[in-house]
C-alpha cells in the first residue's frame, strides 16, 4: 500500500524538491502546505499516514505547536525537517517523543530509512496500544477485585471491581503505598506476602483482608497468590494482586472455632463447596468426603490443595473410597492426627443413615467428634434435612453446633442478573443446556460481558459451570432457583 504523506514546508522550492523526491521513491504526497494552520486543517481533512513537518514554519504557529494539535486530534505520525540544531528547538521536539527527526540538507537515502523506520514504529507502537486496551477492558470488566503495586508497595493498576469494593476511584490511590490506604486493615500480612513472592518463595493459598469501605459495612476480601511481573526495560517489578468479596461467606465462617464438630442442614451442595473453599483459605489443611463428585468438583477442590474420598462399596477409578462406617473413624482420626489445623466436611450424610442406620451413624459420629476435640480439629456434617424427622432433627442440632443459613436476603443482583437467572430456570425446567453461546444471543449481549456476569453469580452460589465434552455448561443452583422465588 503506498505511504501517503503530508508536506509542511514554508521554502517554495524545498518543498517542491522534497515532492520530487518522495515520488522518486513510490510515496505518494497528498498535499504541501506552507503554515502550521494550513498543516492542521489538510490533517484533519486528508488524513495522511504521515506528515514531515518543518519545525520553522510561516503563520501565527510553527511545526512543533501544529504538531500538538495533530496529535491531540489524531494518531498520525509526524518525522520533523529542520535547518537548525539549536538545544531549546530539539528540547520541545523531544517533548512531542516524534517518530523521526532530520537535519536538512538529507538525501534520498536518509529520507526513505527514516520513513520506513518511523511507519514501522508507528505500526508497532499501534499494535501496543490495541493490546492495552483490550488489556485494560479485561482487566475493568472481571468481577475480581484486582490490582498491583510497584517495588515500593505503590498501587499502579485498581481496575473497577476494586473502586466499587472500597469506594474509592484510581486517582485516589495511585502511587499510594498499601499500608497508607485508609481502607485496609492489617496490611502487614499481605505485605509480607508480597516480600515473599519478590523472593521467589513459597506463599500461602490465600490470605482474608478486611476493607473498611469509604460507604458501607467492612468487607471481607480472600486474596489469592501473587503474580509477580518482571519489566523487561529494567530490573524492576510488578505485583499483581487479585481478590474476591467473601463476605457473606465469612458471616458463616465467623463462629467457626478449633475443636468444634458443626451441623450444616442445607439442600444447597454448592454453598458446601464454598465453605470449604473458604476454610482452606483460612490456612486449614481440608478433607472432602462425599458420596459423589463431578469431574469438575474434583479438579477444582485439587487446586486448592483438599483431599478428596468417596463413599462408596466398591473400588472407582483415580479415587480413594471409604465402604464402612470403620474406615470412615480411621480415615479422619489419622487425617487429624496427621494435619495441624486440620478440618474434615462429610458430604451427604443421609447415605449412611440409609445405609445403615440413624442410630449407628450417630455413635460413630460421637467417637469422630471425640478425636476431633482431642486434635483441635474442625469438623462440619452436611445433612439434607428432608430425611430426617423431627426426633431425629433434634439429636443432631442438640448434640452439634449448627451453622446459619447463607445469607441470601445479603445478596444483591442487578436487572440483567435476574434475566439470566430467569432464563438458566426455565431452560432447567425444559431440560435444556445453557451455554454461553446461548446466553450471549438469549441476552443480545458480548461474551466479555455474559463471562463476567457469569462469574459474578458463580461466585454468589447462584450459577454452577461445569465442562460437558467442549462446551461449558450454565445451570442455575438451588440458592439461584431461591432468589428468583424471593
Amino acid at each position: 500500500m503506498t505511504i501517503r504523506i503530508l508536506i509542511a514546508e514554508d521554502e517554495t522550492i524545498v518543498a517542491m524538491a522534497l515532492k520530487n523526491m518522495l515520488e522518486r521513491l513510490q510515496y505518494r504526497v497528498v498535499e504541501s502546505v506552507l503554515t502550521g494552520e494550513e498543516a492542521i486543517h489538510k490533517a484533519i481533512t486528508l488524513h495522511p499516514d504521515l506528515i514531515l513537518m518543518d519545525i520553522k514554519l510561516k503563520g501565527d504557529i510553527d511545526g512543533i505547536d501544529a504538531a500538538k494539535k495533530i496529535r491531540k486530534q489524531f494518531d498520525i505520525p509526524i518525522i520533523f525537517l529542520t535547518a537548525y540544531a539549536d538545544e531549546e528547538t530539539v528540547k520541545r521536539a523531544k517533548y512531542l517523543e516524534p517518530f523521526a527527526y532530520i537535519i536538512k540538507p538529507f538525501n534520498e537515502l536518509s529520507l526513505r530509512s527514516n520513513i520506513e523506520i518511523t511507519m514501522y514504529k508507528h505500526k508497532m507502537e499501534r499494535k501496543l496500544k490495541e493490546t492495552k486496551r483490550h488489556l485494560e477492558s479485561i482487566i475493568n470488566n472481571i468481577s475480581e477485585m484486582l490490582f498491583s503495586v510497584d517495588e515500593k508497595n505503590q498501587i499502579i493498576i485498581w481496575n473497577n471491581t476494586a473502586e466499587r469494593i472500597t469506594g474509592y476511584k484510581r486517582k485516589e490511590v495511585q502511587k499510594i503505598p498499601l499500608q497508607n490506604l485508609p481502607f485496609f486493615e492489617k496490611t502487614q500480612e499481605l505485605i509480607r506476602v508480597l516480600e515473599k513472592a519478590r523472593k521467589m518463595q513459597r506463599t500461602p493459598s490465600k490470605i482474608n483482608l478486611k476493607i473498611h469501605p469509604k460507604y458501607g459495612s467492612k468487607k471481607t476480601i480472600q486474596i489469592s497468590p501473587p503474580a509477580i511481573i518482571k519489566n523487561t526495560n529494567d530490573d524492576s517489578s510488578e505485583i499483581v494482586i487479585v481478590g474476591k468479596d467473601i463476605t457473606a461467606d465469612a458471616e458463616i465462617l465467623n463462629p467457626i472455632s478449633k475443636g468444634n464438630s458443626y451441623l450444616w442442614l442445607n439442600k444447597d451442595h454448592e454453598v458446601l463447596l464454598k465453605i470449604l473453599s473458604n476454610l482452606s483459605g483460612l490456612k486449614h489443611k481440608c478433607l472432602f468426603i462425599s458420596r459423589s463428585l463431578s469431574e469438575n468438583q474434583r479438579f477444582q477442590l485439587s487446586s486448592e490443595g483438599i483431599q478428596t474420598i468417596l463413599l462408596q462399596d466398591h473400588a472407582v477409578e483415580e479415587h480413594e473410597i471409604i465402604s464402612n462406617l470403620d474406615e470412615l473413624q480411621t480415615e479422619i482420626q489419622n487425617f487429624c492426627k496427621q494435619n495441624e489445623n486440620a478440618a474434615v466436611v462429610i458430604d451427604r450424610i443421609e447415605y449412611l443413615i440409609m445405609k445403615y442406620s440413624f442410630k449407628e451413624v450417630l455413635l460413630q459420629l460421637f467417637q469422630i467428634t471425640d478425636y476431633v476435640r482431642e486434635t483441635h480439629s474442625l469438623l462440619v456434617l452436611h445433612i439434607n434435612p428432608a430425611i430426617l424427622d423431627a426426633q431425629q432433627q433434634a439429636i443432631f442440632e442438640n448434640e452439634f453446633i449448627r451453622l446459619p443459613e447463607y445469607p441470601i436476603e445479603k445478596i444483591t443482583i442487578g436487572r440483567d442478573d435476574v434475566a439470566i437467572l430467569n432464563f438458566l430456570s426455565i431452560e432447567k425446567q425444559r431440560k435444556y443446556v445453557a451455554t454461553y453461546k446461548t446466553l450471549k444471543e438469549e441476552m443480545k449481549s458480548t461474551y466479555p460481558t455474559i463471562t463476567r456476569k457469569i462469574r459474578e453469580l458463580e461466585q454468589k452460589g447462584l450459577v454452577i459451570v461445569y465442562k460437558q465434552g467442549r462446551s461449558k455448561i450454565i445451570e442455575i443452583t438451588k440458592m439461584g432457583e431461591h432468589l428468583l422465588k424471593k
